[in-house]
């Protein structure tokens, strides 16, 4: 690489703060996603709802995101996974859809959308925006999304509707014991002499 790309918008030298961040890049040319600086900066999202967010979006289409499948695979908890869900919903970055199949069997059909207001339906390419050329060896495009299979597990989330699970209350904190105050010891008097 004989030059520095990013996507940030640069600096002035004169107006960085010695304090602020100071950024290392890398240029990825392979197992890398593209994400876009509106969910990056998201005014309104919590940080669980951008990192889920950027988990499921790169994510193979396909792949399970129920409230258990991704408490499987990371470390927050069901509530704070369904909670984020609930976020980039209501963002629209996620759709939740309940659809009966052959069989009698219900299931979730998950939607992600890269960027919310230039929605397309799943399975269709969606028009490109005019681009600048790529340099050889760039990322291939993007297959077009398809729908999830329908044997997939019946979904595990509250309908939209529905309130949220409710948080465990947290560990009872210890409180502070009233213990007396000890008896005044003997002071040391003459001990009678045998």
């Amino acid at each position: 690489m004989t030059r520095s790309e990013s996507n940030a918008r640069p600096c002035p030298p004169a107006a960085v703060s010695p304090t602020g961040v100071t950024h290392v890049r890398h240029r990825h040319d392979t197992h890398f996603t593209v994400v876009g600086n509106h969910l990056a900066l998201h005014p309104t999202l919590s940080a669980v709802a951008i990192g889920l967010a950027v988990r499921i979006q790169a994510l193979a289409d396909g792949a399970h995101v129920s409230i258990r499948a991704l408490s499987m695979q990371l470390p927050e908890t069901e509530y704070r996974i369904a909670r984020a869900l609930k976020e980039l919903e209501e963002a629209g970055y996620l759709e939740r859809r309940r659809e009966r199949v052959p069989g009698q069997r219900i299931v979730t059909r998950t939607t992600y959308y890269e960027h919310p207001g230039a929605r397309s339906e799943p399975g269709t390419q969606p028009v490109p925006a005019p681009r600048s050329p790529e340099p050889a060896g760039g990322k291939p495009p993007a297959a077009p999304p398809q729908e999830p299979p329908p044997d997939e597990p019946p979904p595990d989330f509250p309908p939209p509707d529905d309130p949220l699970p409710d948080e465990p209350p947290p560990a009872p904190r210890p409180q502070p014991v009233d213990t007396p105050d000890p008896a005044p010891e003997p002071s040391p008097s003459a001990s009678p002499e045998s």
